[in-house]
């Protein structure tokens, strides 16, 4: 990507890196920093997950998927975040991948938070399009206390909440259900009053009873569970917003309260008071923020970037760096094992070539010897099988002139053979040959020995 300029890649989150230096990250900041914002925390121990949802055994599988949602952020990304201006899907899918990171990955958690393409694409296609969002990490939706389900058309952000589906039942049995027990209802928060929150509960009911049916639940008294006079529909009073362009600043922070409230219960009484979730949700100290609120979140969310921005950057430059080394490493073997090659090579080739000449002297003799013999016609030759000799008078062996010159030959050979220990001068091999050779007799010369002689 091109540097300094707007599609220049900041950030991509969640990142490897140690949770101390995260938290260093955001220190300072108040919501980003994890402020309960007033929220009671003191029965959050107190909680059981186990009451949040259905019964766990119906989960197809045991393993969830290790699939991570990876946020992009760019510079023309963090350029939103500016006074005026529309917050994007990057940015707010950034906010709630960031507030929920010490979340258990999966089917592990008790929350959820879908991107905001999940209800478009709902909206759009209908609930089988949706569908492998939660197969393929093998989540049970109803094993969830909270969904988080942003919802961004026509230029306005609003936020829907699933609270407790997997407690549907109690909605039916209410006779037999304390007023003080947790029930299911679906939130909707919307800073302008824009989107038409029945419109979209609907498809939401739509797309729970899809789960239901998928996940094998069964159908509750014979009908589909999940419906109007079931799974009501709630919209508590909330800040709102006083200008065309904080809507995404909004969503925001609703859903972080709503996060810092999941130890919370969501009773019947709650749900069904005169005025809906006012003491959950209207009166809370965490939904008691105005504008300057709002502008302080974008200027912190802006901080956060840089500070993550440089810890990723720094992060990927030590990657390079080690890929750089290790490509280095292979490179370097790769040549030590070409040179170690090419040495083993050189010494099997001069191996090769003593050997070929060894061979090529031994050629040499026997073709000499053969040659000698055949010149030779057989003077010492065999009588009754013992090998005859002819002598001088002295008693030195008179040997044919092709004998004679096979004799200097060989010298010659034994001379060449013997040249590493012993050097002969060339001038005494010379003079070694000239008498020899003359010793050889003349044509007609010692007739009486049996000497047929011809040159």
């Amino acid at each position: 990507t091109k540097k300094n300029g707007p599609n220049e890649l900041l950030l991509v989150y969640p990142f490897d890196v140690d949770e101390e230096i995260l938290a260093e990250a955001a220190s300072g900041l108040k919501e980003l920093g994890g402020d309960p914002l007033g929220i009671d925390l003191l029965d959050e121990d107190m909680y059981d997950r186990s009451t949040v949802g259905g019964d766990s055994s119906d989960d197809k599988g045991n393993a969830s998927s290790s699939r991570t949602h990876y946020v992009s952020i760019r510079q023309d990304d963090k350029d939103r975040l500016c006074p005026g201006q529309f917050l994007n899907d990057s940015l707010v899918d950034f906010w709630m991948r960031w507030i929920s990171r010490g979340e258990p990955q999966g089917k592990d958690s008790d929350v959820h938070f879908f991107t905001s393409h999940f209800m478009t694409t709902l909206k759009k296609d209908g609930p089988k399009a949706v569908h492998s969002w939660t197969a393929k990490k093998n989540i049970d939706v109803f094993n969830k206390k909270f969904i988080f389900v942003p919802v961004n058309a026509d230029l306005h952000w609003s936020l829907c909440v699933i609270v407790n589906p997997g407690l549907i039942a109690n909605t039916f049995e209410n006779a037999l259900v304390p007023m003080t027990a947790e029930h299911s209802c679906i939130l909707f928060l919307d800073s302008l009053k824009m989107h038409s929150k029945h419109n979209y509960a609907k498809h939401i009911r739509k797309w729970l009873n899809f789960q239901w049916k998928r996940l094998g639940k069964g159908k509750v008294h014979g009908v589909a569970p999940f419906r109007d006079d079931t799974m009501m529909l709630k919209s508590p009073k909330i800040p709102y917003q006083e200008n065309g362009c904080d809507c995404g600043v909004f969503v925001c922070r609703y859903a972080y309260n709503l996060y810092k409230m999941k130890h919370l219960k969501f009773t019947w009484d709650d749900i069904a008071e005169d005025k809906p979730l006012r003491t959950l949700i209207t009166c809370n100290p965490a939904f008691e923020f105005d504008m300057a609120d709002i502008a302080r979140i974008r200027g912190e969310i802006e901080t956060l970037i840089d500070n993550l921005s440089k810890l990723y950057l720094r992060m990927k430059e030590q990657e390079k760096a080690k890929k750089r080394a290790k490509r280095q490493a292979i490179e370097s073997s790769k040549t030590s094992d070409k040179n170690a090659s090419s040495s083993n090579s050189s010494t099997e080739n001069a191996g090769e070539e003593v050997a070929n000449a060894a061979s090529r002297n031994e050629d040499f003799r026997s073709e000499t010897k053969l040659a000698a013999s055949e010149e030779n016609g057989g003077i010492a030759g065999s009588i009754g099988g013992a090998t005859v000799v002819t002598k001088d008078e002295d008693g030195d062996v008179i040997m044919s002139p092709s004998e004679e010159k096979e004799n200097i030959l060989q010298q010659e050979v034994v001379v060449q053979e013997k040249s590493t220990s012993e050097i002969v001068a060339p001038e005494k091999l010379a003079s070694k040959m000239e008498n020899t050779i003359s010793d050889i007799p003349e044509e007609g010369e010692n007739k009486n020995q049996g000497w047929s002689l011809q040159i």
